[in-house]
């Protein structure tokens, strides 16, 4: 080995390598992680078996609502057909009801108010009423006796009707019978309806055609007292009111009559 190098002004010395510089590292842009993409949102979708459901309600519903619209319009026109042959009918034979015969009051309790002022004096109470119709079926049966029951507070009431009389029927009638004949001068009835038009006919069955009985007076109704004079009325122990014209009422037309009363 060599010995040291000496220095010149002193004494010698080792010699060190040099230390190399440290390198400089220049930091990068960070590494950055992507952000996860947020998932989209998928819109919930019904399962199979839900929506057949959901498609078999709302074909139900679609068939519902056709069958009524065609019931709908298959009753007006089952109405309008019968409308023509009613109207046609109108001299037909009549048809009484087979309700049981309505029982009248008293004379004696018939209310004074319906005493009607002119020449009729003595009240006649028939043995029973029946309701009189061209055709079809009676419209109140049940309440037929409360026009002779002596009160004014009950009453008897057509059905109500879309067209007037005789678009549907000819019309509709009372048949009042007597247990003998007798010769009338008047009826008084006793009704809110005003605008209801009768005519009273004498009849010689309780069912006979309408071309059979004869016209013996004609009054249109107001509301309240109607007397009815009847013009050469012969004995008879059927006589018929018959209402050729119904009063105007809410959704169409209708006629109620309180008490009928038959003079003498």
């Amino acid at each position: 080995p060599r010995p040291p190098a000496r220095d010149a002004a002193g004494p010698p010395t080792e010699r060190i390598a040099p230390v190399p510089p440290p390198t400089r590292r220049v930091p990068g842009p960070a590494a950055r992680t992507p952000a996860a993409a947020p998932e989209p949102v998928r819109p919930q979708r019904l399962s199979y078996a839900t929506d057949q459901r959901e498609r078999r309600r709302k074909r139900w519903m679609l068939a519902a609502a056709l069958t009524v619209v065609t019931i709908a319009i298959a009753a007006w026109v089952i109405s309008q057909i019968a409308g023509f042959f009613n109207s046609e009918s109108s001299q037909s034979a009549g048809q009484p009801t087979s309700t049981a015969t309505a029982q009248s009051a008293p004379a004696s309790q018939a209310p004074a108010s319906t005493t009607p002022s002119a020449a009729p004096s003595t009240p006649v109470a028939p043995a029973g009423v029946t309701e009189y119709v061209v055709s079809g079926a009676p419209d109140s049966p049940g309440r037929l006796g409360r026009v002779i029951d002596g009160d004014t507070g009950t009453f008897w009431h057509t059905d109500t009707y879309f067209q007037q009389f005789p678009k549907f029927q000819p019309g509709l009638g009372i048949m009042a019978s007597f247990s003998q004949p007798v010769k009338l001068t008047a009826v008084h009835i006793n009704s809110p309806s005003a605008g209801t038009v009768v005519e009273v006919r004498s009849a010689n069955s309780a069912s006979p055609a309408l071309g059979d009985t004869q016209v013996l007076g004609t009054a249109t109704l107001g509301n309240g007292d109607t007397t009815i004079p009847l013009t050469s009325a012969p004995p008879t122990s059927q006589l018929l009111i018959w209402i050729t014209a119904l009063a105007p009422a809410s959704g169409g037309y209708q006629s109620t009559i309180n008490e009928v009363t038959f003079w003498s």
